[in-house]
């Protein structure tokens, strides 16, 4: 294995020093405190245990049988397809393992069963496909799913839902999975594409064609591409002093206008999630609890992902009955100012604007980017279980709920509940998500994460957004280096993205990659947030004016010591949140008569991007005031 890929898959551990506080927690200090947080090598080394496994997924047609089928892309799955073995029997031959294992025959499906038996028989060094096999002999195939074609009595209907599939045993010597593909059972066998689900070797990982980082789900989806759905990310968190006085955003004037306008009768009901290392406050974890209690049960039933057997997880359940207990921190008074959690600088930079927000037209979520509290694993837990359900689906993901009328040509799919555990056990397993909770000690902080918990989180809220009609502003206020797999969020949707640039004026996020503040500019899903205030760094856009950057740079000072785009991100998203309270559209799925649902974001991109000052260039393009984020003029 080489060691880009040891790196990328490794277990991340801080070896500097570990000093345990008052109940379980330890203060963690990490191996890197300067700079971007990196990836530190642990667990198994090369030639030491098992090799390392990586959970990933991929959606592939279904249809061989189909005379249109593309052939060229048939033979793209042949061969970028890893192996699974199977033993054969007394009397087996090729053509009958391949008919008993795809429903591929001379007759039936010639065109792909001659490609089928081409690179069966070249993957097992056989020339003659007549000869029979021997009781025993293990036979190697590509990992790809029975064709669907099958007899249908007069008048039956032709699925077009996708089923799915999961592989966990893997025998390294004979580099092949040792298993039958355990396939659910409540999707039809007409069904036109599988989703595989697959616990993979790295090095057969590898072994494959994979897609660039900045790769969008849609194409990977098209393509049949492997969706890598872990890959271990340390996360650069900028600290503060915890003694410096707080300084005033707005000015008194500026205070009464906001408060007036807040006080206007509201359009829409936006949530403002912040995406961080903890619960600032115990009141803080109590409302992330609820709200995603009653996330996931509005999810679920709009969405159709539940049923008789499948309602409330015992995951939400247990979670119902015991979260009032509340979370812990390191001991009985730790909560901001003692001690400076992440979350807890961030959530005293919005203080400003909560406190003048009397009616809550901005409702405030934090949400963890780890396991280090308690209940933190478990509110996880169920994010990602609602998040795979509404992948398993597919293209039979429908929303039906009152008001809202679906076209009658879609289908609602139905989910796979068998591999959801799974999956949401192996993402939430490695070491590294436990890591001591730790507040700022003077320098750079570093918090670990796992992009399956980003992509879950993220698509979650998209889910969350489309059922209760709530726009969403997800505020990430952290840098990561560039990721080797691409992200997987749902496109368009309701909801915006910010990321922080980060704070080294030596770093162009652009050119550096820096997630997820760089895709600001392709695919341009994220308004990546600088810090404008004097004397205070921050990281810098792409320099070339003919780059469109979906970006803005924003006062992030909250003391007269310290500031950094940690506080400018969420601040810009509370005024857009704000702007989508009382001047925002409401829009709804599937109405013609309304703006099309799909092209929210889009909308809203290209009206932010109009606030630039192309007049201006460099650093003073970007500055925007709140005033114009909400479209009111400046109070005097």
């Amino acid at each position: 294995m080489s060691a880009a890929i040891r790196e990328v898959f490794a277990v991340v551990r801080g070896t500097s020093g570990v000093r345990c506080s008052i109940r379980r927690f330890c203060s963690y200090l990490p191996l890197a405190l300067t700079g971007i947080g990196v990836l530190v090598l642990s667990g198994a080394a090369v030639g030491e245990g098992p090799e390392p496994t990586v959970l990933v997924r991929r959606v592939v047609p279904a249809n061989f049988h189909d005379p249109d089928f593309d052939q060229s892309k048939l033979l793209k799955l042949l061969t970028n397809s890893p192996n699974r073995a199977v033993l054969a029997k007394k009397d087996s031959t090729i053509s009958g393992i391949l008919k008993e294992q795809f429903n591929v025959s001379q007759s039936w499906t010639p065109a792909v069963y001659e490609k089928f038996q081409a690179h069966v028989l070249a993957l097992n060094k056989l020339r003659d496909p007549t000869r029979e096999l021997k009781a025993g002999q293990t036979l190697k195939l590509p990992d790809l799913p029975r064709t669907a074609q099958v007899y249908l009595k007069p008048g039956q209907e032709i699925f077009t839902q996708s089923k799915s599939s999961f592989l966990t045993k893997w025998d390294p010597e004979l580099r092949a999975s040792t298993e039958s593909p355990k396939v659910g059972t409540n999707a039809p066998g007409t069904a036109a594409t599988e989703v595989q689900i697959r616990l993979m070797p790295v090095s057969i990982l590898e072994s494959l064609q994979l897609p660039s980082a900045t790769t969008p789900l849609t194409a990977l989806i098209e393509r049949s591409d492997y969706q890598v759905m872990q890959e271990p990310m340390a996360l650069t968190l900028a600290g503060g002093p915890q003694d410096a006085a707080a300084v005033a955003l707005l000015s008194e004037a500026e205070k009464a206008s906001l408060m007036a306008f807040l006080a206007r009768p509201p359009k829409t009901k936006p949530i403002l999630v912040i995406l961080d290392d903890a619960y600032p406050a115990q009141s803080d974890f109590l409302h992330a609890a609820e709200f995603v209690i009653k996330a996931s049960r509005e999810i679920r039933q709009k969405f159709g992902l539940l049923d008789d057997t499948h309602g409330d997880s015992p995951t939400l359940l247990k979670l119902e009955q015991t979260y009032r207990q509340g979370t812990l921190f390191c001991d009985e008074d730790c909560e901001y100012p003692k001690l400076k959690l992440h979350s807890a600088m961030i959530r005293e930079s919005l203080r400003e604007l909560t406190t003048l927000d009397t009616d809550k037209r901005v409702e405030v979520i934090y949400l963890p980017v780890n396991e280090a509290q308690p209940f933190s694993k478990e509110l996880l837990t169920e994010i990602l279980k609602v998040a795979l359900l509404a992948d398993s689906v597919t293209n039979g993901l429908v929303l039906i709920a009152p008001g809202i009328q679906p076209p009658p040509e879609l289908q609602r799919g139905k989910p796979n509940y068998a591999n959801v555990e799974m999956q949401v056990e192996t993402i939430l397993k490695p070491n590294y998500l436990f890591g001591a909770l730790s507040g700022y000690k003077g320098d750079v902080m570093v918090s670990k994460t796992d992009k399956g918990i980003i992509d879950g989180l993220v698509n979650f809220l998209w889910l969350y957004s489309m059922a209760s009609q709530r726009p969403h502003f997800l505020s990430m206020s952290w840098t990561a280096p560039n990721l080797k797999y691409p992200t997987l969020f749902r496109p368009n949707g309701y909801g915006l993205w910010l990321a922080a640039a980060g704070n080294d004026p030596k770093i162009n996020i652009h050119a550096k990659l820096r997630q997820f503040a760089a895709r600001s500019s392709d695919p341009g899903d994220v308004l990546a947030v600088r810090n404008v205030a004097t004397a205070c760094d921050s990281s810098t856009f792409s320099p070339d004016p003919n780059v469109p950057v979906f970006g803005f740079a924003f006062s992030g000072r909250i003391s007269p010591e310290f500031c950094g785009t940690s506080f400018s991100t969420p601040r810009i998203a509370w005024f857009l949140a704000a702007y989508e309270a009382i001047k925002g559209d409401a829009v709804k799925p599937y109405d013609e008569t309304e703006p099309s649902w799909n092209q929210w974001r889009a909308r809203k991109r290209n009206k932010l991007i109009g606030l630039q000052n192309s007049q201006q260039s460099g650093e003073a393009r970007y500055q925007v005031s709140p005033w114009q984020l909400l479209g009111e003029p400046v109070p005097h």
